[in-house]
């Protein structure tokens, strides 16, 4: 059976010359006046329109009327104030320990240092200088692990002006002492 949605006409082609003769074009005109950028219509608020003619036109192709520069003033002189000037620094020192990652009951890195706004410098040094472990420091506990951290040897100083929390993991079987230097703004 046919389908009954399609159906095929033959297209209706007028054989008259007045079909063949185009439509003359016709011209738009505005009722009123048509302001550029504006349109001709108010929308209720008659806006003042300047016709501004011929300005434009009364200057003969290639002269050029320039303005006399302004004369510039001097600049006003301006003192840089620094947002760190004044501000009154202290510091807090504490000791701690950093857990070991063969202990069974470590879950991982330790927090050793908090977020803090105002902390402008951390230093976290290890305490023993004859221990033979290695302290990772990250950003978080995953970065504290072995193969992401920043290792820190007996002697060695990790330095940061970051205002993140400071992780820390020891890679041996027994914890390590650590010292760590916070140095803070308390205001003006």
């Amino acid at each position: 059976m046919p389908n009954p949605l399609l159906f095929r006409r033959q297209p209706v082609v007028s054989k008259t010359d007045v079909d063949r003769r185009g439509v003359e074009p016709i011209m738009e005109e505005y009722a009123g006046t048509n302001r550029p950028y504006l349109g001709t219509q108010d929308h209720g608020v008659p806006a003042p329109y300047v016709d501004h003619g011929g300005e434009r036109s009364t200057v003969p192709r290639g002269e050029v009327e320039f303005e006399e520069p302004k004369s510039e003033e001097p600049p006003i002189p301006v003192r840089v104030v620094q947002s760190e000037g004044n501000e009154l620094r202290t510091f807090r020192t504490l000791r701690d320990y950093v857990p070991a990652a063969g202990v069974p009951q470590v879950q991982g890195a330790r927090r050793i240092v908090g977020a803090d706004m105002t902390r402008t410098k951390a230093k976290v040094q290890i305490f023993d200088p004859a221990s033979a472990e290695t302290v990772y420091i990250g950003a978080t506990a995953s970065d504290a692990a072995a193969m992401n951290g920043f290792p820190l040897r007996a002697g060695g100083t990790f330095e940061t002006n970051a205002q993140t929390e400071i992780y820390a993991l020891a890679s041996g079987a027994a914890d390590v002492p650590i010292a760590v230097y916070i140095e803070f703004t308390t205001g003006l």
